[in-house]
């Protein structure tokens, strides 16, 4: 359960994402989370070794809704983030988070949570957008 993240985004977005969706299950009762990086045009490396995702990804079943969905997060300093499908985030890694569930599940993104940090308003979705340079291009490039 380890992976280079820009501090900003592991202290920042990361940390929301997370809250959000403990918060669901508190919520909502049992979920299934599956969390992992994205290498996608992904060319740093810690001490020369270690491969820098480019963005990370929290993807979450709720079986109670039948219901499931990915936040995908660029890790660099000032990140947005994106709710994408099991299907889109398939795409983006090249494997399936969740392979036994439906079809039909797999492609509808449920409602996610905002992640949001006490005393501080949720960024727009027009300026999460525009923080996101480069997840922007890794999904423009795998929805062609």
């Amino acid at each position: 359960n380890i992976a280079p993240q820009a501090p900003s985004l592991n202290r920042g977005l990361w940390e929301e994402i997370e809250v959000a969706v403990r918060n669901l299950a508190e919520t909502d009762g049992e979920l299934f989370v599956v969390t992992g990086p994205i290498f996608a045009n992904a060319t740093a490396t810690l001490n020369g070794r270690v491969r820098v995702p480019s963005a990370m990804f929290k993807a979450v079943f709720d079986p109670r809704r039948r219901q499931a969905a990915a936040y995908v997060a660029d890790n660099v300093a000032g990140a947005g983030y994106r709710v994408v499908s099991i299907e889109q985030l398939r795409e983006i890694v090249g494997f399936d988070a969740f392979p036994s569930l439906p079809a039909a599940i797999k492609a509808r993104a449920m409602d996610l949570p905002t992640p949001q940090r006490r005393g501080r308003q949720p960024p727009s979705e027009t300026v999460a957008r525009a923080r996101e340079p480069s997840l922007t291009r890794i999904l423009t490039a795998f929805s062609r």
